[in-house]
Order: C-alpha cells, then sequence, then structure tokens
C-alpha cells in the first residue's frame, strides 16, 4: 500500500478493515505527510535515534513513546534503551 493508495481510501473503507475515526485521521496524517515529501522512511536507518524521533513525531498520533518503539522493533536498534526504561532500571 502506497501514501497515495492510502489516500484514495474512504473512511468507511477504513473503518471496514478496524480502524477507528480517530486512527484513520492518523493514517491518512502520515500518508500526506509521505506523499508531499515531508515523511521519508527510506531515510531513516541513517538517521541518529533522536532524528528518528523528530522525524516520526511530527505525524499526528505518533508519540514518543511509539517512536521508541519503532527504533527497538522495526530499525532493530539494540543499544537504543528509551529513558523511562532506564529510569525504572535504577531504582
Amino acid at each position: 500500500m502506497t501514501p497515495k493508495g492510502i489516500l484514495k481510501l474512504t473512511d468507511a473503507q477504513l473503518r471496514s478493515v478496524g480502524l477507528s475515526k480517530q486512527k484513520s485521521s492518523y493514517l491518512k496524517d502520515m500518508a500526506e505527510r509521505a506523499a508531499r515529501g515531508e515523511l521519508d522512511f527510506s531515510r531513516l536507518p541513517e538517521m541518529t535515534d533522536d532524528e528518528v524521533i523528530k522525524h516520526l513525531t511530527q505525524v499526528k498520533g505518533v508519540g514518543v513513546w511509539t517512536a521508541h518503539m519503532f527504533l527497538m522493533f522495526t530499525l532493530r536498534r539494540p543499544t537504543y534503551c528509551p529513558p523511562a526504561i532506564m529510569e525504572c532500571r535504577w531504582r
């Protein structure tokens, strides 16, 4: 599925696959940003952790926690540990 393909989908089509109205708006925001070139997933592997977080959190609905999970599980950054987890380890 491409950003342009996502943007062609209706709200009813997105709901039919289980997306809420809110999640649909987040997905459409991500697709619009990607279509305009503001969001470039191909560049993420070369970015620093902080750059990835900044790049992803520009999308409506993508917060810091989501960006942290993306770093760990999608980009497989084995040395990355979110600050909240590090804080828990020290207590």
